[in-house]
């Protein structure tokens, strides 16, 4: 399945140039999120959740970064304190965007996702690592690398 042949929704785009300028604002080192940015990546959930529900890949996939950039929140101890609950939504939007072809999701699940879906994932890949490329992402490589798994777990491709 080729990753760039879904569409990207213009409220995506509106998210990805936000995220793109927060990480110059921020020099890219400093990854804080003021109250102004919090509430523009609020603005982006709030906009993005119902291209999400109605099954836009793309959209699931993005709504599960900004829980996994922590970039609801003004402060690290209210990133902290959500990261229980943050992590099992991430993981959900994640799960949604892998299972319906969007591969690149896998690689997040493994990483950061929680839950038994997640666990399975991560147990596939430690099993099938030697069939793998392991090349870094996002190459050519790692983009087979995650529709191989994608085709071990869901029986797609």
């Amino acid at each position: 399945m080729d990753q760039r042949s879904f569409k990207t929704p213009k409220e995506v785009e509106g998210l990805l140039e936000d995220s793109k300028t927060l990480g110059q604002v921020n020099d890219g080192h400093n990854w804080y999120v003021t109250e102004e940015w919090a509430k523009k990546f609020r603005r982006h959930l709030k906009a993005l959740l119902p291209i999400a529900e109605s099954g836009d890949l793309v959209a699931q996939y993005y709504v599960a970064t900004i829980y996994l950039c922590g970039y609801l929140y003004a402060t690290e101890e209210g990133a902290i304190r959500a990261y229980e609950k943050d992590a099992l939504v991430m993981t959900k939007w994640f799960e949604r965007a892998a299972k319906s072809g969007y591969v690149v999701a896998i690689d997040n699940l493994i990483a950061t996702g929680v839950g038994r879906e997640a666990e399975l994932l991560k147990k596939l890949y430690l099993e099938h690592r030697h069939s793998l490329e392991n090349t870094p992402a996002p190459s050519e490589g790692w983009l087979r690398d995650m529709e191989l798994l994608y085709e071990i777990v869901y029986g797609n491709s």
